[in-house]
């Protein structure tokens, strides 16, 4: 997970409105249980521009999940 988070942090950077970036640093720190910090991807994701390659179901799950934690 180490490389992985790296490597969506740089695609995040690389493209400020890469919405997909956001949801697998979420997906990462959701599996983590890091609440605070996958909540905070998820909604930085749902304000991206460029929403290509997301499930905007598995976000809006991913959300109600956490509204729960």
């Amino acid at each position: 997970n180490t490389q992985a988070l790296a490597q969506f942090e740089r695609a995040s950077t690389l493209d400020p409105n890469l919405a997909a970036a956001e949801v697998a640093l979420g997906d990462i720190a959701f599996d983590l249980s890091d609440w605070e910090e996958a909540r905070e991807h998820y909604q930085a994701a749902q304000g991206r521009s460029n929403q290509k390659g997301v499930d905007a179901g598995h976000l809006r799950s991913r959300l109600q999940q956490l509204a729960n934690q």
